[in-house]
């Protein structure tokens, strides 16, 4: 089964609401280890970051799903995100 099939079978398994809230959660858990990270001044947890990046990155993908009726607006806001940080970094 090809990612895209994965993650579109567990929106459908899941729920919107479910997946979202999942998607909450990893971001959340994401910032708890970076945060760790950053108090300790060291990676000694690199290992739990890179973990909760693959769950942020997951369940970032099933968002695009659950919103897939919106992903135009997404890609404009994103255009203009990158076109601003290009800005700041010239």
């Amino acid at each position: 089964m090809k990612e895209e099939e994965i993650l579109t079978k567990a929106v459908r398994k899941f729920g919107n609401d479910l997946q979202v809230n999942q998607a909450i959660q990893e971001m959340a858990e994401l910032i708890a280890e970076l945060t760790k990270s950053i108090q300790k001044n060291n990676m000694d947890n690199i290992s739990s970051i890179l973990e909760e990046m693959a769950d942020v990155e997951i369940t970032q993908k099933q968002l695009k799903i659950v919103f897939g009726n919106y992903l135009g607006i997404f890609k404009a806001h994103y255009k203009n995100k990158v076109n601003r940080l290009e800005g700041l970094v010239k």
